[in-house]
């Protein structure tokens, strides 16, 4: 832990106390990492629950296999739709309570998914889960805020993202034990208890982005006409595209400008490639492998909690990696070899002996 910041010495008592100066200490970077992996976990346990236990769905509604997947397109339609709206929340509430919110709605969008008694049903309860799985990008906006002066926040950062195996694991590890149990309408009732634990660590623990504050204070300087007061506080806090030519204001016009253009389609373009992955082997794993490949449904849990292992360690891996070769080339390497790891993927695996 030598690489986390030690308390700020040099500010002025009068400025130590603005909500925007506050001093991001160990035990804030502790806090916020513990708390967003959990998070994130619980947000994973709940997405992957849902893709685990589609073939279990489909024989209680009597789907067959193309009527099954067609429910979860048209439930990841609806979290597109619900998705989108997490900007604003972000940007209005602030990190802390965009988080909190985020894993209460999902929470409830769990718990309600036991209820469901169709596909239409099944639709509209889990496009409210587009909410807990937001969460990452609360959670990437957040710690970036949070972890600016920590050395290896490549592998800090890596630490909490691999919060999407730990909770696919969960997901296939639980299943596998309360399925026979309790049903799969409860097992999503278990999966959204899971989130009130880490929602009241969060409102207890978590501290506010000072980042976010100072952006907040910036805004409401320049709507005060103080504009040289704006400039200094974005100067000291990083923030002077807030204050240079135009005023962002954090919607699609900023992102698609001349600057930004060219990253923004190409990171798009491979997250959308990189989803459709995740969408059939993470999300999908069981009905691609029990449904196409005639795997037994107790296998496809078995290799969904190794496969979830392995993504551990290799989001570790990653992180450990992006602080010595930097981000873009990490990046690049890992989506490559994806790609063609889950080509394999769909051509080798086979349910015969």
């Amino acid at each position: 832990m030598s690489s986390l910041p030690s308390e700020r010495r040099g500010s002025p008592p009068s400025q130590q106390h603005e909500p925007w100066n506050r001093e991001v200490t160990r035990k804030d970077i502790v806090a916020v990492s513990i708390i967003a992996f959990l998070a994130w976990v619980a947000s994973v346990y709940d997405y992957t629950l849902f893709g685990t236990l589609l073939p279990v769905l489909a024989e209680d509604f009597g789907w067959s296999t193309a009527q099954s997947t067609t429910v979860n397109t048209l439930a990841t339609v609806g979290v597109f739709v619900v998705s989108i709206a997490v900007g604003p929340v972000l940007d209005k509430l602030g990190r802390k309570r965009a988080l909190i919110i985020l894993m209460l709605g999902g929470g409830i969008a769990s718990g309600l998914t036991g209820l469901a008694i169709g596909a239409g049903s099944v639709i509209a309860i889990r496009s409210l889960t587009g909410l807990s799985l937001s969460e990452e990008v609360v959670n990437s906006v957040y710690l970036n805020e949070m972890l600016k002066k920590v050395k290896n926040r490549g592998f800090v950062y890596s630490l909490v993202q691999s919060g999407w195996p730990v909770g696919a694991l969960l997901s296939a590890g639980i299943t596998a034990v309360l399925l026979p149990l309790l049903g799969w309408r409860w097992s999503f009732v278990v999966a959204g208890a899971f989130a009130i634990p880490i929602i009241l660590a969060a409102i207890k623990f978590l501290p506010e982005s000072p980042t976010f504050m100072a952006i907040k204070e910036i805004k409401r300087r320049q709507a005060a006409g103080e504009d040289a007061a704006a400039r200094d506080l974005a100067v000291r806090h990083d923030l002077t595209e807030l204050t240079d030519s135009e005023q962002m204001s954090g919607g699609l016009k900023d992102i698609m400008a001349p600057a930004l253009r060219r990253h923004t389609i190409c990171l798009s373009g491979a997250w959308l490639t990189n989803w459709m992955g995740i969408q059939i082997f993470s999300v999908l794993g069981t009905t691609v492998l029990v449904g196409a490949k005639g795997v037994s449904f107790e296998s496809a849990l078995m290799v969904l909690v190794l496969s979830n292992v392995a993504a551990f360690i290799g989001y570790l891996f990653h992180g450990w990696v992006g602080d010595r070769l930097g981000r873009k080339l990490t990046v690049t390497l890992g989506w490559s070899m994806g790609g063609i790891i889950s080509i394999l993927m769909l051509v080798v695996p086979s349910g015969r002996a």
